[in-house]
């Protein structure tokens, strides 16, 4: 099984930004660097990509799962992160209570 190496969340979105299908869309540019700004201001990694990944679906239902190919990319890639963060998440919660 080969794994991917590791990109930080903000170098992944500044990949996507980058893609000229994306950065042409309003709506799609405007998601993303709102997760940037989340980044920058120190909110975590997890909880970014969880929201960003939401975002993203919703985006996806909203224009009949028609997007640029970098941000399917992306998504795929967010999906694995968000997925593991909503488990630790159910997790804890299930313990405590």
């Amino acid at each position: 099984m080969s794994h991917m190496p590791k990109e930080p969340l903000n170098t992944l979105i500044n990949k996507t930004l980058l893609n000229d299908d994306v950065s042409r869309n309003t709506e799609l540019k405007a998601l993303l660097t709102s997760a940037q700004s989340q980044l920058n201001e120190g909110t975590a990694d997890n909880i970014v990509a969880t929201k960003l990944e939401h975002s993203i679906s919703t985006y996806l239902l909203k224009h009949h799962l028609q997007a640029p190919k970098a941000l399917l990319d992306l998504s795929n890639r967010l999906q694995k992160k968000a997925n593991w963060y909503r488990g630790i998440m159910s997790s804890i919660t299930w313990f405590t209570n």
